[in-house]
């Protein structure tokens, strides 16, 4: 059983799962934790405020048989300003989520959380979501500006702001009684929690605002909003002049979901798949290299799947693609409601309680989270959310089973798969030879999802435990720090 992050936060935790219900860990490989399976939420209603993903797809007819069991430091412009909230009464803050858009494809699938109707949009967070009465919030449009620094942890983090997450109903009240400025609310419904990003005061530091948030609400979540990259590796080989060669995995009627960078849906890898997206924090809907590669993984190891994207990364004006946490949870939290049982997320970063919270909470409703280890080095530091508990770690091996160079090592890797010179698509229509534990993670994600047709605990658990007993051990006998369990292939 492997070791994970020992954090201060278990206490926080423990609250967290006890008002929910829920204490089962699904994973084979946890080191800790039993119980029982809970009960899954129901499907979101219709009238939510943000509805299920707009359909992408290319070309796929979704036919496919059912399986029986089966990183940037330069910050983004905007015309937009923040004005101050009051610190009287209601919930009123200065900045929120537009709702985004996507395209629609010519797929067809009957899937209960794909859009229904004739339009195109997806339904976001609306630009004026509230009732105008007391207790309910009036959202506006979200910020485009997004500039990071690092705090005093070493850390990169969105800058100027914290985050709080609260069961309170009042707690956007309590905060700005206290002189705070909220610069943004947001929902996670499947915790039945709100968020609260939280402006910095000039004359004060993070740590003394989040020490406030911790006195206002002992029982809340107080963290630095911090910065996540794809974990993508070294230097692609670009133009690649032809496609991959089709592959011959075997064809699977999964859903699958994917917390990345916008998904180029029309680009001939992804034919074979379904696409259904959704946008979070300061994403922008336009397909992005990282999300598009990721997804043709999947399509490799699973034609005839449905990928539904969770649009989390911003392009910064020095190129790279960063993620922030409170995008991440929110995502997450979409996900878990749409009841997408296996996620993936080839993304890493620092540790971070909210999302500590969220994998816990997730995982104990039977949803499965699987992880790129990063590529920091054999010797770095453990990279998360694929450190943490719950979370399947997955690092990746060349064609000769040889360990990528740049990978992180530890008692979190749980698998190893296919990521170095590996073909994928990119969001230019063409193709291009990657290499990194982003694009191994999607293989042990299929798998998975292969075994798992819904949120189940015990069904989660034993997909993790098949995998555990059927991958092909590498490296020393046994688990190991550098391989896990062993390789996992594509099902053919």
């Amino acid at each position: 059983m492997r070791q994970r992050s020992k954090s201060p936060f278990g206490i926080l935790l423990f609250f967290l799962m006890a008002a929910t219900g829920a204490f089962a860990v699904p994973q084979a490989f946890a080191s800790s934790g039993s119980g029982s399976s809970g009960s899954d939420e129901p499907a979101p209603d219709d009238d939510d405020d943000r509805s299920g993903p707009s359909d992408n797809s290319g070309s796929s007819d979704d036919q496919g048989e059912p399986d029986s069991g089966d990183g940037g430091e330069s910050s983004g412009s905007s015309n937009d300003s923040e004005s101050d909230s009051g610190a009287g009464d209601g919930d009123s803050v200065d900045s929120g989520q537009s709702a985004s858009s996507g395209s629609s494809g010519s797929g067809d699938d009957d899937d209960d959380d794909s859009s229904s109707g004739s339009s195109n949009q997806v339904s976001g967070p609306s630009e004026n979501s509230g009732k105008g009465h007391s207790g309910e919030e009036r959202v506006a449009r979200a910020q485009d500006r997004f500039e990071i620094s690092e705090n005093d942890d070493g850390d990169l983090v969105r800058s100027g702001e914290v985050v709080h997450v609260s069961s309170h109903a009042d707690i956007s009240t309590m905060v700005a009684r206290r002189g705070l400025r909220i610069i943004e609310i947001f929902q996670l419904p499947s915790m039945g929690m709100k968020g609260l990003r939280i402006a910095v005061p000039n004359a004060r530091s993070g740590h003394s605002v989040l020490d406030e948030l911790r006195r206002v609400d002992p029982r809340g979540i107080s963290t630095f909003n911090h910065i996540y990259s794809p974990a993508r590796g070294g230097a692609t080989i670009a133009g690649v002049s032809s496609l991959a060669p089709q592959t011959l995995a075997k064809r699977a009627h999964i859903r699958i979901g994917l917390v990345d960078a916008g998904v180029d849906s029309m680009h001939e890898m992804l034919r074979d798949v379904k696409i259904s997206a959704q946008t979070f924090g300061a994403a922008k809907s336009t397909p992005e290299n990282h999300g598009t590669a990721v997804a043709s993984r999947i399509a490799e190891a699973a034609p005839g799947a449905h990928i539904i994207v969770a649009n989390v990364f911003t392009m910064m004006e020095n190129g790279k693609e960063i993620a922030s946490a409170d995008a991440i949870v929110q995502a997450l939290d979409w996900l878990s409601q749409m009841k997408i049982p296996v996620i993936n997320l080839s993304l890493s970063g620092p540790a971070n309680p909210l999302l500590e919270a969220m994998a816990a909470h997730v995982s104990a409703k039977g949803h499965i989270l699987v992880a790129a280890v990063g590529n920091e080095g054999p010797h770095a530091a453990p990279q998360f959310p694929a450190a943490y508990e719950n979370v399947v770690g997955v690092t990746a091996v060349d064609k000769q089973d040889r360990v990528y160079l740049y990978a992180n090592q530890g008692d979190y890797v749980d698998f190893a798969a296919g990521g170095v010179d590996t073909t994928v698509a990119n969001s230019s229509g063409d193709v291009e030879k990657v290499s990194g534990t982003s694009y191994a993670a999607p293989v042990v994600a299929v798998a998975l999802a292969r075994r798992i047709d819904r949120p189940d605990v015990a069904l989660a658990q034993s997909a993790s435990q098949f995998l555990a007993k059927s991958a092909r051990d590498l490296g020393q006998p046994g688990r190991d720090p550098i391989f896990g369990y062993g390789l996992v292939g594509l099902e053919k």
